[in-house]
């Protein structure tokens, strides 16, 4: 992993994004007890009613997930856009989603202090959305 570094306030850059979100992904279906730990803030493991039992079960049913590149939501801080299709584990691949996910940095001399970086390790994922399934709530209203 190529360690990206950010000064506190800073915009995270893509390529950060894109290193951390692919390393989310390379670990949620083998390892997600460390993703839970290590990669998530409490913010979104408060989401999941049940704790890790419920981020745990959600990640179960898929074996795999395929991604295209990481972008820049337009207009916005540290919010980025990636393409996903995951695979069941019958080895079926869904349809392609956008999802929406926002990371921040989990430093605490970092958020602090405008001259210490924030490097890889520090980012966590703040958010993340699937914008197919909001366009589809909003059509059914």
């Amino acid at each position: 992993m190529v360690v990206q570094e950010t000064k506190s306030g800073e915009r995270i850059q893509r390529d950060a994004a894109e290193d951390f979100i692919n390393d989310f992904y390379n670990t949620v279906l083998d390892d997600p007890k460390s993703v839970w730990d290590t990669m998530l803030t409490d913010h979104l493991r408060a989401r999941h009613d049940r704790g890790f039992a419920d981020f745990e079960s959600n990640w179960s049913q898929w074996s795999g997930v395929e991604r295209e590149r990481v972008r820049v939501k337009p207009d916005s801080q540290n919010w980025f856009i990636i393409d996903v299709a995951y695979v069941d584990q019958g080895g079926n691949v869904q349809s392609v989603r956008p999802i929406e996910f926002s990371l921040v940095c989990d430093d605490v001399f970092a958020n602090r202090l405008p001259i210490i970086t924030c490097n890889q390790d520090d980012l966590r994922l703040q958010d993340a959305y699937n914008l197919s399934s909001q366009l589809i709530d909003q059509n059914t209203d």
